[in-house]
């Protein structure tokens, strides 16, 4: 959740310097190539469009198999680009893609660390030794 949050506001702020009238609307993907330009990204350019398809096409998949449709014009409008919190989930995709990039080999990369490592941070239960005393 706080990476979300972190995203959102990181969004909101380039978005309004970049000039664009309202911070709901879709985000194209020369947008987003702008965007990705904007905070120095170590990706080409055909890396950073395929996070966009990809998340595009992911979401389209995720629609259909929500609603049971084979329509995709029942689905949700995408041809216009990706709504706020679709972009959202996508900066924690670049910032994924570019520590790889980097080289940098980080604990929270893997999935399953990552999960793992958020359940850990947002859970309200404190972790007990195997004495039932609490770990600092």
């Amino acid at each position: 959740k706080k990476w979300m949050e972190r995203n959102t506001l990181l969004l909101q702020y380039h978005w309004v310097d970049m000039g664009k009238p309202s911070v709901s609307d879709h985000m194209t993907p020369s947008e987003w190539i702008e965007l990705c330009n904007r905070l120095n990204t170590p990706l080409r350019k055909q890396d950073v469009v395929s996070l966009f398809r990809d998340m595009k096409s992911e979401l389209k998949r995720a629609c259909k198999a929500l609603t049971g449709s084979k329509n995709d014009r029942d689905i949700v409008d995408l041809e216009s680009g990706l709504p706020p919190w679709a972009v959202a989930e996508l900066l924690e995709d670049l910032e994924f893609h570019s520590t790889n990039a980097m080289g940098v080999k980080l604990v929270k990369q893997d999935p399953m660390l990552r999960l793992w490592h958020h359940i850990l941070e947002s859970d309200p239960v404190p972790l007990l030794n195997k004495d039932g005393t609490q770990q600092n």
